[in-house]
This record gives C-alpha cells, sequence and structure tokens, in this order.
C-alpha cells in the first residue's frame, strides 16, 4: 500500500514522526524526516516512511509518504486507516487522493474521526497547498465547511 497523506492543521514534520512511531511501536529512525528538501540528521537512506515539509515554498503541510515495506511492517492496510489512527492520536485533521474521485475531490479525516468526500482548490492544489472548498456530506469535526 503507497499513501499520500496530507496533514494541514498541524504540520511539524518531527511531531508527525513521532507519532507515527508511537503509534505503531516502531523505532523513530524508520522513519525519514525532510524540511526544505534536507534530510535532517539521523535520517536514513531507505526508510520506512517519510515526513515532508517544505514552509519556504508555502506548502502549508506535512506529508507522510509510506510504502509497502510500511504496511508489511505495521499491517496497515488502507490510507483511511493510516489518517484514521493518526489524526486522532494527533488531534489533527487530514487529506489524501483516493482512487476513483475526480482530481478536485480528496478525502478528508478529522481528529473526531469523521471521514469523507471533499473538494479542494485545484489550482491550490497544482500549487502544493490544499484548501477544501466544500464538503459531499456533513462530515463529524469538519463544522465550518459548507456542504455542496
Amino acid at each position: 500500500m503507497e499513501s499520500m497523506i496530507y496533514f494541514y492543521e498541524q504540520p511539524d514534520p518531527r511531531r508527525l514522526a513521532d507519532t507515527v512511531a508511537a503509534v505503531y511501536s516502531i523505532p523513530r529512525d524508520l522513519i525519514g524526516v525532510v524540511v526544505n528538501g534536507n534530510p535532517l540528521p539521523g535520517t536514513v537512506d531507505r526508510p520506512i516512511a517519510q515526513v515532508t515539509f517544505n514552509p519556504e515554498t508555502e506548502v502549508e503541510s506535512a506529508i507522510l509518504e509510506t510504502g509497502d515495506r510500511f504496511s508489511e511492517t505495521t499491517g496497515v492496510r488502507s490510507e483511511l486507516e493510516l489518517a484514521l489512527e493518526l489524526c486522532r492520536a494527533m488531534e489533527t485533521a487530514a487529506v489524501y487522493s483516493a482512487p476513483g474521485l475526480p482530481e478536485d475531490h480528496w478525502m478528508l479525516v478529522t481528529a473526531a474521526g469523521g471521514h469523507g468526500e471533499v473538494a479542494v482548490d485545484p489550482d491550490e492544489s497544482d500549487e502544493g497547498r490544499i484548501r477544501i472548498v466544500g464538503l459531499r456530506h456533513p462530515i463529524e469535526g469538519a463544522p465550518d465547511v459548507p456542504v455542496l
């Protein structure tokens, strides 16, 4: 399972990496952290997960990328499962692009465990920023976003 999840309310990359390690009981040094294109000290050559944060380019998200090695190590089988567990643990929200959705629709997961399809601004997404413009259906924990 390859995944790319954007945590956008609290984009501290070190905190996200620490949370992934704690939630999944894996050594912290197996999670790489790259800030503005530079690996932080202690980042291994082939991490099983990587957190990327580029505040100099105005990207407002810490991005978690995982692959098959992460799934095999942790037993996580879906992006939704991964996002739900981490959003609860970090008390934040995240979005990810899901197969079968239109390009300008993503999945939102909230700290309250709510999740569902949202519309995002495609121009902002092209620039690496995620701006939710509406919900397909009401989502628990997303009260300030209008339903389209």
